[in-house]
């Protein structure tokens, strides 16, 4: 037995690694740390590359069995990661955007004369988008320049209303001032239902939830936009004092566990809304999680996923971290044409995500 283990030690590593990457697929109450393996997958997926050269260096017995199974997990592992397509000149019935903006950056001292804030607002006016899906969306009305010089956070006026848009931004929470926080949805088309989903309800933090509005966006057609900000891993701020490095490392782990459980809670309502959609769907928004966890496999179940399809390069969509969390998907009723992350504007910690659909 013991010879056996070292005479195929890297064979044997290379199905656990296989092992440990779909374990990351699992809901958390299933397997309390799903959510960690996870966000190693990519890195699991590198340990793949020496596995592969050293089966066609050594060319042991089932060598070509291993070379293709290695090769297999890197293909489909590549087209969560990365992808290479060309957009098609076929003109598209609409576009989406999804972007969390991160409340405009509104706080002064991360934003001096609110200089990143007007330049958001300002290339978003000039985008020409026909739905903007929002997290972490911020609105006051005038009030006083203080708080809103220039009107700029007039932002349901700014963004919707002076372009003729239709706006859906009810508020998850409104504070002394009384600006309004959460999502919005923001249609050149007829929003003929909406709904808001808080998951404040069921645990979450306060501005996560789900805005779901049907929209018309032709005589005869009709789109169900799911724009969702799902729970994020909170971690603390540097400032908690901890006993030792093991107390700091249990209570990181502890808040991703949690946050996990939580998310998981609000993507079976999400799934639950998916399935008992009587339209096209187009699913969007901050999911806080890679594209190896058990949100993305579900969704991917139901769905198709732009960057998988239209895609191009790696598709972070955190500025500061290479992590793609901005996801948006469709229906196998609507034709994607195109879809593109747009790292040029760098106000938000989050670059915007657009795709360009049909109807078929």
């Amino acid at each position: 037995m013991i010879f056996f283990f070292k005479r195929n030690k890297f064979r044997i590593f290379g199905v656990l690694c296989v092992v440990f990457s779909q374990l990351g697929t699992l809901p958390e109450s299933m397997f309390p740390s799903a959510i960690l393996w996870a966000l190693i997958t990519p890195f699991l997926g590198l340990c793949f590359i020496p596995l592969l050269i050293e089966e066609l260096i050594v060319r042991k017995k089932y060598f070509l069995h291993f070379t293709t199974f290695y090769i297999l997990f890197l293909l489909i592992l590549t087209v969560k990661t990365f992808q290479y397509s060309v957009p098609s000149d076929e003109k598209s019935d609409f576009s989406i955007m999804s972007y969390n903006v991160s409340v405009f950056n509104i706080y002064g001292y991360l934003n001096h004369n609110y200089k990143e804030s007007k330049e958001m607002i300002e290339w978003l006016k000039k985008n020409n988008s026909d739905i903007y899906c929002f997290q972490e969306y911020y609105h006051l009305t005038p009030t006083s320049k203080k708080h809103n010089p220039d009107g700029i956070f007039n932002t349901n006026y700014q963004l919707g209303t002076s372009k003729g848009l239709h706006v859906y931004a009810p508020a998850f929470l409104t504070n002394h001032i009384d600006a309004t926080f959460g999502l919005a949805t923001i249609s050149r088309f007829p929003i003929i239902n909406k709904e808001k989903i808080d998951f404040k309800d069921i645990g979450g933090s306060v501005t996560n939830g789900v805005l779901i509005t049907d929209l018309k966006v032709s005589a005869k057609d009709t789109v169900k936009v799911i724009n969702c900000h799902l729970q994020s891993i909170i971690l603390d701020n540097g400032e908690t004092k901890y006993k030792s490095r093991w107390d700091r490392w249990s209570s990181t782990i502890l808040k991703i566990y949690k946050g996990a459980l939580l998310r998981q809670k609000q993507i079976e309502i999400i799934m639950d809304l998916i399935k008992k959609s009587p339209f096209p769907v187009v699913l969007c928004g901050d999911f806080n999680e890679p594209p190896y966890g058990y949100g993305y496999f579900s969704f991917d179940s139901l769905l198709k996923n732009s960057f998988e399809n239209k895609g191009n390069g790696f598709g972070f969509t955190l500025r500061d971290l290479p992590f793609r969390i901005d996801q948006i998907f469709y229906s196998s009723q609507l034709k994607l044409h195109a879809f593109t992350t747009d790292s040029s504007i760098k106000a938000s910690d989050h670059y915007p995500v657009i795709s360009y659909f049909s109807v078929k």
